[in-house]
């Protein structure tokens, strides 16, 4: 494994990495995402901060898993420099990727960066872990994910499927993630005519299913 100049201290996990903007200029720009939820997790500022980094690793994992862009960031170059955790790239590159879908500042720059540095065929199933997690929160009812998942068939992170991303960004305008309209009417304006129809008639069935049919069952009378 080739040696990468990717290097962030630890205690300096808000250092700049700039963003590659020429990267991003071409195509249908991926949607900005929502917020995530308000994290109940600790912000691990204070104990990177105390240099306990056992504590601020448990603290972005935390945060990470409660779907903070920020924390992904973090708990991405806690398992990149294996410091408070073992060393996994593997790993890494999960939380990166998810950072990254969400627009996080300089984490698509640390996702080129680690690609560089790994084993290539990585790219392709850690997209595929971020989907297969994204697709199950999109159901589950977390709106934010559809613009997420949208986002993760642009051109700028490798597997470009307009199909598919337009799909994504029409549920989540549906669905109320506004954002992913310009999204959403860029890609449309791609795609044969057959493919839109054919692309919205599976939206509406997804709709339907998680959405409408979800909303019908909460309100139900339970017996």
């Amino acid at each position: 494994m080739k040696r990468t100049k990717f290097w962030v201290p630890i205690l300096c996990l808000a250092a700049a990495l700039a963003t590659d903007d020429a990267a991003w200029a071409a195509g249908p720009q991926p949607a900005p995402a929502p917020p995530a939820k308000a994290s109940g997790a600790p912000d691990p500022s204070a104990a990177l901060k105390a240099r306990d980094l056992p504590e601020a690793a448990r603290q972005a994992r935390l945060q990470a898993e409660e779907g903070s862009s920020e924390g992904q960031f973090n708990l991405a170059l806690f398992f990149w420099h294996g410091v408070a955790v073992p060393q996994n790239y593997q790993e890494a590159l999960r939380w990166i990727t998810l950072s990254a879908l969400a627009d996080f500042p300089r984490a698509a720059a640390a996702r080129a960066e680690m690609l560089k540095a790994t084993d290539p065929s990585l790219a392709k199933s850690v997209m595929d872990w971020a989907r297969t997690r994204l697709v199950k929160e999109a159901e589950a009812g977390d709106n934010r994910a559809l613009v997420l998942l949208s986002n993760s068939f642009a051109p700028q992170f490798g597997f470009e499927n307009p199909a598919e991303s337009y799909y994504w960004a029409l549920l989540a305008v549906t669905a109320g993630q506004v954002d992913a309209k310009r999204r959403r009417d860029a890609l449309v304006s791609t795609l044969k005519p057959a493919d839109v129809i054919k692309t919205q008639d599976k939206a509406a069935d997804w709709y339907a299913k998680h959405r409408q049919g979800a909303a019908k069952n909460a309100s139900a009378p339970k017996g």
